[in-house]
């Protein structure tokens, strides 16, 4: 619910990524969580930065 409500609000977007790409590096062993969040991300591009895209895909 927070990843939602984050993502939708205007005002936490920034920080949001900021999250997410941490999520994403610590979870880097992690094949099953590191495969949810780059599915994620292709359900959500338009919301993300190409920095975002660039970081979440070549990890």
């Amino acid at each position: 619910m927070k990843t939602l409500y984050q993502i939708t609000n205007k005002d936490l977007r920034s920080d949001f990524e900021n999250d997410f790409i941490n999520y994403a590096i610590l979870s880097k062993n992690n094949e099953i969580k590191k495969k949810s969040i780059k599915l994620f991300y292709l359900r959500n591009i338009p919301r993300f930065n190409k920095e975002v895209g660039k970081i979440i895909l070549y990890n």
